[in-house]
């Protein structure tokens, strides 16, 4: 995973995110969620990565994580952008492809 973003060069730094309250987290019913990566890319955008292993992608929990993640990217109005990524997605892509997706370099 930190492989793909280190390659992507729309990415001008990224930091693994850990869970502590002074790092980047979004709230879910239960509790917060902190996802993977941030991500600064070169257009001033804010890039959030979420990595999950398929057995646990379509999960309740990760549902609600993959819509809070999404809304919080809406309400950025085009500042911020979240991808959760699998290994491999419905469509067959890659991480490398799925990020290229998500920032809009595909």
């Amino acid at each position: 995973m930190r492989q793909s973003i280190d390659l992507l060069d729309e990415v001008e730094f990224w930091v693994r995110n850990l869970v502590h309250p002074t790092q980047f987290w979004m709230p879910t019913s239960r509790q917060r969620t902190y996802p993977d990566f941030v991500a600064k890319l070169r257009d001033g955008r804010l890039f959030v990565i979420e990595y999950k292993g398929g057995d646990r992608y379509s999960s309740d929990q990760e549902t609600e994580k993959r819509m809070v993640g999404e809304l919080w990217a809406k309400s950025s109005k085009g500042r911020g952008l979240y991808r959760m990524v699998q290994k491999a997605d419905e469509a067959g892509r890659n991480v490398r492809e799925q990020l290229l997706a998500a920032i809009g370099a595909a």
